[in-house]
């Protein structure tokens, strides 16, 4: 009886360690195949996400070059404008724009800009109003023959240049004052306007449009000034 009882108890250990190897066995096949699974999930997904990802940083790093040209193109236009209003201590408090000085200007344009990219591509327009001797403080009367519009294009990248507002705007006019602080007469002041233009493409995914056929409009920075 002891027998029959010890041999029975062995064949029941054999047969649940057996199935415990099996489900061992079972349960690391199954680790194994959700690992390559998960493997080649992830492989998958990051072959279509890496290159989205580069896209957008590289798209990302495009516009930020192209706003921080906007910002420096502004700058500079604004400094081109301050020294072009000083006629009394630069000019001799001539107010009459010269070519000569439009020409100045865009040399001076370039060193400005001589450190990046926009250097020797930037298009110039100068832009002056006069206002006739017949104005009155409640009369403002502008002086067309003497209006000034002279542009200086770039050599690198030419581009039509001209200002949003045009000079004889009553947006620009309204600019003007009934001052004598420049020559001792008390008149209407001249409007200067200085307009610094960038093509658009150069912004590489901008200029990837135009290959397309899509118009890239021009960066236009214009400081309106009234000599001093």
């Amino acid at each position: 009886m002891m027998d029959i009882l010890t041999h029975f108890s062995q064949e029941r250990l054999f047969i649940f360690r057996r199935q415990s190897v099996d489900k061992i066995t079972f349960l690391r096949s199954s680790l194994n195949d959700l690992a390559w699974r998960t493997r080649g999930s992830v492989t998958i997904e990051f072959a279509i996400i890496f290159p989205v990802l580069v896209m957008l940083a590289l798209i990302l790093l495009d516009f930020t070059t192209l706003y921080a040209n906007e910002s420096r193109l502004a700058r500079s236009g604004y400094s081109l404008a301050s020294v072009f209003r000083e006629r009394t201590l630069l000019y001799g408090k001539d107010e009459v724009v010269t070519q000569s000085q439009v020409d100045m200007i865009y040399d001076i344009t370039n060193e400005l800009l001589s450190d990046s990219q926009l250097a020797n591509k930037v298009s110039l327009n100068v832009q002056a109003v006069y206002f006739d001797s017949s104005s009155t403080e409640n009369n403002k009367v502008i002086d067309s023959s003497k209006t000034i519009n002279i542009t200086k294009s770039s050599v690198l990248a030419p581009v039509f240049c001209a200002p949003v507002n045009d000079i004889e705007s009553d947006t620009l006019t309204d600019l003007s004052v009934w001052s004598s602080e420049v020559g001792g007469t008390l008149r209407w002041l001249p409007v200067y306007q200085i307009t610094l233009c960038i093509k658009g493409d150069e912004s590489y995914f901008l200029k990837a449009f135009s290959y397309i056929g899509v118009i890239t409009p021009s960066v236009i920075s214009s400081n309106a000034v009234v000599p001093r």
